[in-house]
């Protein structure tokens, strides 16, 4: 026996199937319209496979991961032979450290402001001519102007150094999805120029591919749900949200595609299934316009007292947050005809992760970590972190965390700091005040929204 969760939506479908039900004895066929959807065949599918490659051609050094492991976002996967890049790296740190020249040009910028006061000196009591002030000037000046030129170049140089890092990071190859291996369609040595070199999918949530007939067409939508049944030894029902309708049918086989979303927490659904679907008209057109509701044959009043909905009193949902303007015009578009207001607040979030070295001890830091064979590494001039070393910026935490792992296997300490930006994040606050409009709240959570009951 088929098991599965009660849904908060199960009694109005029952009830919306009784009404169907009444207006199957009292309408023709032609005219009656049936909620019960049939259920057809559908096959489990990928959210998304990948093909990884590289962005530059090279000699593969190392492949990470065989074929079914599972990978996060962000990971190393494979690598390139570097050598070349890694050389271009140590030379342009060493060129960042050649600071002779402006030290040099910062002493002879000192030596002509004290020149230039003596002058003025010398001058105000009328012992040299103008023509010396003027030179002692002209001298200050070029020498603040060579110093400028100087700091200019030390930026550049940094500009070098930054860029010959991110040759050496175009030749990691990192994962861009969570998910697992596939297939291996490199290993080490191999040349490889436009060819992907690890296939990977993510199987949470699931995509479930179904072809349906042309008769249902316009009554299946984006955001209805749909129960559906893998082919495997679990006999467990799962909740699915129809996300794509084809507009083209196929008139061979008189279906059009319908592709749901199934979540998959724990990956217990493998994808390469066969399975059945069967949608709930929880949020379809489920009656035709032309069907006239008068023509029901009227019910005791015990019974229309049963199906008038109770009056409740108002309740305001949270449908939000959002940050993308066209999303949150979107979602105003959704609450047409609703009662609603707006809330704005100004949150502070994070923009990257940074792991920094917390301690030097007796050997500078920068030494150490050049020891440790560790490149891609950069003094903090200025800021709360001054004086620190910064080992990579990351954009999540995960990654972070995982570079700091690694220094401490290393034998040097460092720690995660994050980096704050401030975003400007609105809601929705819609208030419900029956049964129709719960429903279409319901929708909304249905079509990927998120909503929350709010407590004043």
């Amino acid at each position: 026996m088929l098991r599965r969760q009660t849904s908060p939506g199960r009694l109005a479908i029952s009830a919306l199937r009784q009404l169907c039900a009444c207006l199957m004895l009292v309408l023709p066929v032609s005219q009656a319209f049936s909620a019960e959807y049939p259920a057809v065949d559908c096959v489990v599918q990928p959210y998304r496979v990948v093909d990884l490659g590289s962005p530059v051609a090279g000699v593969i050094e190392e492949v990470l991961v065989e074929r079914s492991d599972f990978v996060r976002i962000g990971q190393q996967v494979a690598r390139l032979e570097g050598s070349v890049e890694h050389a271009t790296v140590k030379l342009a740190r060493a060129r960042t450290k050649v600071d002779a020249q402006l030290q040099s040009e910062t002493v002879n910028v000192e030596f002509d402001e004290k020149f230039l006061k003596r002058i003025d000196s010398l001058y105000g009591r009328k012992v040299i001519p103008i023509d010396n002030k003027d030179a002692a000037d002209r001298d200050l000046e070029l020498s603040k102007w060579r110093l400028e030129q100087v700091k200019d170049l030390q930026e550049v140089r940094n500009l070098e150094l930054e860029r010959a890092k991110e040759l050496v990071e175009q030749k990691i190859i990192r994962s861009t999805i969570d998910g697992f291996v596939l297939n291996r369609f490199k290993s080490q040595g191999e040349f490889v120029e436009d060819q992907p070199i690890l296939r990977i999918a993510q199987l949470d949530p699931l995509n479930i591919e179904a072809m349906i007939p042309m008769k249902y067409f316009g009554l299946i939508k984006p955001g209805m749900l749909a129960e559906v049944h893998p082919e495997i030894v679990s006999a467990s029902l799962h909740d699915a949200v129809v996300r794509v309708v084809d507009r083209v049918g196929d008139a061979a086989s008189g279906t059009f595609g319908v592709r749901l979303e199934m979540s998959n927490p724990g990956f217990e659904i493998p994808a390469g299934l066969k399975c059945e679907v069967k949608f709930l008209p929880k949020f379809a057109a489920a009656v035709p316009d032309e069907v006239n509701l008068n023509q029901v044959t009227e019910s005791p009043p015990q019974q229309q007292d049963e199906a008038t909905p109770d009056a409740m009193q108002p309740v305001t949902y949270s449908l939000g947050p959002f940050v993308d303007d066209t999303a949150f015009l979107e979602a105003k578009q959704s609450v047409q005809g609703m009662t609603f207001s707006e809330r704005e607040a100004s949150i502070a979030s994070v923009r990257h992760y940074m792991v920094i070295t917390t301690e030097t001890g007796e050997e500078p830091m920068g030494t150490v970590l050049e020891n440790a064979g560790i490149q891609d590494f950069k003094y903090v001039r200025a800021g709360k972190l001054r004086e620190h070393y910064s080992v990579g910026i990351y954009s999540t935490e995960q990654r972070a965390n995982e570079r700091v792992k690694v220094l401490q296997n290393l034998g040097i300490a460092a720690e995660v700091s994050s980096r704050f930006s401030g975003k400007i994040t609105r809601w929705l606050d819609v208030e419900v005040s029956s049964e129709p409009q719960i429903a279409n709240i319901e929708r909304l959570r249905a079509a990927g929204y998120s909503v929350q009951k709010r407590t004043r």
